[in-house]
């Protein structure tokens, strides 16, 4: 496999009919952006989220998404990811709105799938439903939601919720994340209805 910003190249080794003669079948698929085994977190989040903070605080919804085998860095990159956004949300939110009158404020919820049921990582690890509303949304009832002031405190929110993750030891890691967790911050006004 090779990695060519926004290409991944897969290379497969392969005979022709004739049974003997050898190829190489090159298949390209292509991304915003791809990233090699050499270039950090910091990298992926500088080019691929900070640069979304305006369309963030503009009513626009960014989703990060981490897919992979057990024991490639899906948590740790996601967990690096996230102290980046902790500390550059609060900061583009006092730029965005020094000029304004509008009081913000973020909530944040976290909760986890595993074994096919929800568990609310910020209340005791109490059991949830995802359902869908009539307008065809979908929600989890009962989701708790916790509003944070500042960087420390949603730095906070979100390593007690880390620690209430389901984790086993497998052959790759000893502390491996065996669910799949989502991560929900919303940013507010002051009236309490929420921008995003």
């Amino acid at each position: 496999m090779s990695c060519w910003n926004p290409s991944i190249i897969i290379h497969e080794c392969k005979l022709r009919v004739d049974g003997i003669t050898r190829y190489v079948d090159n298949q390209i698929f292509e991304f915003d952006n791809t990233y090699c085994e050499n270039e950090t977190t910091n990298d992926m989040y500088c080019n691929s989220i900070l640069p979304e903070m305006d369309f963030i605080f503009n009513g626009g919804t960014l989703t990060i998404f981490a897919y992979g085998q057990t024991g490639s860095g899906k948590t740790y990159t996601i967990n690096e990811l996230q102290s980046f956004l902790c500390k550059d949300l609060f900061r583009a939110s006092d730029l965005h709105y020094e000029d304004t009158k509008i009081n913000i404020w973020f909530s944040v919820s976290y909760f986890e799938i595993y074994g096919g049921k929800i568990y609310d990582l910020l209340n005791k690890r109490k059991k949830l439903k995802i359902m869908e509303s009539g307008k065809n949304k979908i929600e989890v009832p009962g989701l708790r939601e916790i509003m944070v002031k500042n960087k420390d405190e949603l730095t906070d929110v979100i390593d007690f919720a880390r620690s209430e993750r389901w984790t086993e030891s497998t052959w790759s890691n000893l502390t491996s994340s065996r669910s799949h967790a989502i991560w929900k911050i919303n940013l507010h006004d002051a009236d309490k209805s929420s921008r995003k």
